[in-house]
């Protein structure tokens, strides 16, 4: 018989999404995030915010995905559309932001993630019939944040 051992997720994360290499000379640059996740049975739900770093969202994320053994998949999308525009980072408040997929494997020796995020957001004629697809990937982590217990009268 197959067991499969349940982890709770729930609580407080703070983590760093990198840049991959379709960002070109922002290859490697880092985004800051926290994260409050609930779980329900293997479904996961939760909100995240961009804390620092390159890339910033002025909007809160969704977070909705699924936990199944060590593997966390979700998609998370912005409260708002931002993007650059003739290199100026433009937003637009009357649009969601597009779906980012993540896919990362749980470590519970150190109660953190590591995994690799993308999306597309388009597709063009190159030539000769071929359709190439744009958009943008890297590698994120992700570690629970620990509680400060203050003890009574401090």
């Amino acid at each position: 018989m197959f067991w499969r051992r349940h982890y709770d997720i729930s609580g407080k994360w703070y983590g760093t999404i990198t840049y991959g290499r379709r960002y070109r000379e922002n290859a490697g640059k880092e985004l800051l995030f926290e994260a409050d996740l609930t779980m329900d049975g293997r479904l996961v739900k939760g909100t995240a915010v961009d804390t620092g770093g390159w890339g910033i969202s002025p909007g809160p994320a969704s977070i909705s995905g699924s936990l199944i053994g060590k593997k966390l998949s979700f998609l998370k999308q912005y409260s708002v559309r931002a993007y650059w525009l003739d290199g100026v980072p433009t937003i637009d408040e009357s649009q969601k932001g597009r779906f980012i997929s993540y896919i990362g494997i749980y470590d519970p020796d150190t109660d953190s993630f590591k995994g690799v995020w993308q999306y597309e957001y388009g597709e063009f004629a190159v030539a000769n019939g071929i359709i190439a697809k744009t958009g943008g990937s890297g590698t994120w982590v992700m570690s629970r944040m620990l509680q400060t217990v203050v003890p009574a009268g401090f």
